[in-house]
């Protein structure tokens, strides 16, 4: 067996600022781009307020599928953003099944809105019964339907 002697950082690293940039310098990241930030520029931000979604369920447009419903509203937020939220009503099933739907959709987000959402507009996605089930393919197909319905009623 074979031991390897491994640097390990001094005391000094919690005082020194030369130390500890030596120290920082060993672990960069391979990447300067967050995993909401795709290389189009498009940045997607999440919607994290009960306002904003009443907001959208009251004033926004709406389109139904199979798997999901989807809301849009236009917002006049500065600088513009492609803005989204997901939510799954209680009666979709238990907190196992919700979350599984949102991994999902959250997936389908990262294939679909980066590509086609348009900056200044908010979505909301409403998860329905059959998104559990439905193979991936449906989901996102099912999003892009209703985003051209929905940018159709927002007139882009």
């Amino acid at each position: 067996m074979v031991s390897v002697r491994v640097w390990q950082p001094s005391v000094a690293a919690a005082c020194s600022p030369a130390v500890v940039q030596k120290a920082v310098s060993a672990s960069l990241p391979s990447s300067t781009l967050s995993p909401r930030q795709p290389m189009s520029g498009v940045t997607l931000i999440t919607l994290k307020k009960r306002d904003e979604f009443v907001a959208l369920s009251k004033k926004g447009s709406h389109a139904r599928s199979h798997t999901l419903i989807l809301q849009a509203l236009k917002s006049d937020r500065i600088p513009p953003a492609v803005r989204f939220g997901i939510t799954v009503s209680g009666k979709v099933g238990n907190a196992v099944v919700r979350n599984r739907i949102k991994r999902r959709f959250r997936s389908a987000i990262g294939a679909v809105l980066k590509e086609q959402g348009k900056p200044g507009v908010d979505y909301v996605l409403v998860g329905r019964n059959n998104a559990m089930d439905a193979p991936f393919e449906t989901i996102v197909r099912d999003l892009n339907y209703t985003l051209a319905k929905v940018h159709t009623m927002l007139g882009f």
